[in-house]
């Protein structure tokens, strides 16, 4: 991730009130729970998606 994603990842966690850590892996496991699936390209999918998020907050 970059610096700057980085930022916006702790930003967002401030303003729920949890770590970043707990936040980064609860978007992570709510986008592979929506896709229901293990696979690598999806799995893969799901963290450009989440880099995405980040960089838009």
């Amino acid at each position: 991730m970059t610096e700057s994603e980085i930022s916006a990842l702790e930003a967002a966690a401030e303003r729920a009130g949890i770590p970043a850590s707990t936040l980064a892996r609860t978007w992570i496991s709510e986008r592979l729970a929506a896709s229901d699936t293990t696979d690598v390209h999806a799995i893969a999918d799901a963290l450009a998606t989440f880099s995405r998020r980040l960089a838009a907050l």
